[in-house]
């Protein structure tokens, strides 16, 4: 019984002195890690140095704050910090700059060649025949015949004039009729004089040729002797138009030009209507 209570104790013994290392192994280790976890956490602070001057220690204590503000300087430039994102956009952000479009060249302004000779006035001498085309007298008072016109021009090219023509006439014979009885043969003569106004519009074919279509608007006095009617001057007045066509060709620089000119004479009243052909020669100024 005693032997059995030693082994008991012996047993005991052996358990507590086996697991005391252990235990005092354990606490060692997890001493030393806490120790290494504060000396990470809490670097030690330097201590000065021994036998430096006031000066110095001012000095480095002046470095260490320049050398922490530029270190944090640096830092906020490494690292900026970033704007936290918006669902909305800014209402100050810019709109898209638009591509400037290239402009467009103007084109260049070339001048209108301006047509003509410079000049507005113009007179001329005409001289011509014509032949009636309608008979009313007992003669042609047309033939030969002679003028003279003048004219403007406006810038617009519109022309404006005046004239005036004479034909010679012709003579036919005929019977002198005295009641019912013939008493012989009588001469019988007719001429025209034509007084009227012009409206045409200058053509310039080129700066020395020029084309005008016109209308000459005026009175037509027509001649007869003997007159057809006894007691009267035989003269017959009735109002003309005579749309024509007119050519002309300018002679150098001195304004100097001839021409030609062509229309027919409708009289409206008692008359002879005619086909007139005129030339000309005149000048510009």
């Amino acid at each position: 019984m005693q032997m059995r209570s030693c082994a008991i104790w012996l047993s005991v013994v052996g358990l507590i002195a086996t697991a005391s290392p252990s235990l005092a192994f354990a606490k060692g280790k997890k001493a030393k890690k806490d120790s290494a976890d504060t000396a990470a956490e809490a670097p030690a602070k330097e201590e000065p140095k021994s036998g430096g001057s006031v000066d110095d220690l001012m000095n480095d204590s002046v470095k260490k704050k320049t050398t922490s503000s530029s270190s944090s300087s640096d830092a906020d430039a490494v690292a900026p910090s970033k704007p936290e994102p918006s669902g909305e956009p800014d209402a100050w952000e810019r709109p898209p700059v638009e591509e400037e479009k290239p402009k467009k060249k103007a084109a260049p302004v070339v001048a209108e060649e301006k047509k003509g000779d410079g000049r507005n006035i113009e007179v001329a001498l005409t001289a011509g025949w014509a032949t009636q085309t309608t008979k009313f007298f007992s003669a042609d008072p047309y033939g030969f015949g002679f003028g003279l016109r003048g004219a403007y021009e406006l810038e617009s090219h519109l022309v404006l004039g005046v004239g005036a023509e004479y034909f010679i006439g012709n003579s036919s014979l005929g019977a002198d009729k005295v009641g019912t009885s013939t008493s012989g043969l009588v001469s019988t003569s007719a001429n025209y004089f034509l007084a009227n106004a012009e409206v045409g519009y200058n053509w310039w074919l080129a700066n020395d040729v020029i084309l005008r279509p016109s209308m000459w608007v005026g009175l037509s006095f027509g001649t007869q002797n003997p007159p057809m009617l006894s007691g009267t001057s035989g003269v017959m007045t009735a109002f003309s138009l005579s749309p024509g066509l007119t050519l002309q060709y300018i002679m150098g620089r001195t304004g100097w030009f001839i021409g030609a000119d062509a229309r027919i004479n409708l009289i409206l009243g008692e008359g002879n209507s005619g086909v007139l052909f005129h030339g000309m020669l005149g000048k510009r100024f």
